[in-house]
């Protein structure tokens, strides 16, 4: 991402982790079939996938000390 080259590292762990989240609202909330990119799979699958990733980088986010 071009933010964590010109910004931080944080800066662009913390963004990518605000929009798998925002992509897993996006998920729950589109109506059938939704966004192309995101119905690859089952509706439970796709939700469960971008909240742990999220979790997940959100979590790595914050032990990246910030510069």
């Amino acid at each position: 991402m071009l933010l964590a080259v010109v910004v931080s590292a944080w800066a662009g762990a913390t963004t990518m982790a605000l929009l798998l989240g925002a992509a897993a609202v996006a998920r729950v909330v589109a109506p059938a079939p939704g966004p192309v990119a995101l119905t690859v799979r089952s509706r439970p699958v796709d939700v469960v996938v971008l909240v742990l990733l999220a979790v997940g980088v959100g979590i790595l986010a914050q032990l990246i000390p910030e510069a």
